[in-house]
């Protein structure tokens, strides 16, 4: 369960960070569309209700697109707040240990 709630907060994150300026995510061949409503709700700041709607949103997707938007959050993450910090820490933590492994 923590790792599942874990995976929503990091794509949560990563969408939002990315939902304010882009319509989409893209991914390794895989695109992830934010839908207007929430794009209007992150606009409007109802973050709330945002991240209510992206957490839907992350629970539909395939573990592999969860992966894979991970490593974009990665890349998009600040490295001068304490939180955003932690919550890199944490992701990065996650993808050694769910990494896909190469047979």
């Amino acid at each position: 369960m923590v790792k599942n709630n874990l995976i929503i907060t990091v794509i949560t994150i990563a969408i939002l960070v990315l939902a304010t300026t882009h319509n989409t995510v893209s991914a390794a061949n895989q695109e992830v569309k934010i839908p207007v409503a929430v794009k209007r709700l992150l606009l409007t700041g109802q973050t709330d209700q945002a991240i209510q709607e992206l957490r839907k949103l992350a629970k539909q997707q395939h573990v592999l697109a969860q992966f894979q938007l991970a490593q974009l959050l990665l890349k998009h993450l600040p490295n001068n707040a304490t939180k955003r910090e932690r919550q890199k820490d944490e992701a990065l933590a996650w993808l050694k240990k769910s990494a896909p492994h190469s047979s």
